[in-house]
């Protein structure tokens, strides 16, 4: 199992820690109110820092 590490973020935007995502449980990317929040297979929203971009850049180079 790949992992990705994303700048993991609050609802607010301010940046908070680090956060690890398998790729293969995305189901879904979507900016909000200056974060970029993923939803997961499990049905739990997490807001990260990086942008949609480099949250695909990610997913394409860990299936690489």
């Amino acid at each position: 199992m790949t992992l990705i590490k994303l700048r993991m973020a609050n609802e607010k935007g301010d940046e908070t820690g680090t956060v690890f995502i398998n790729p293969d449980q995305i189901v879904s990317v979507a900016v909000f109110e200056g974060t970029t929040t993923i939803q997961t297979a499990d049905g739990k929203p997490h807001w990260v820092k990086n942008t949609p971009d480099e949250v695909a850049t990610l997913v394409k180079a860990s299936r690489d």
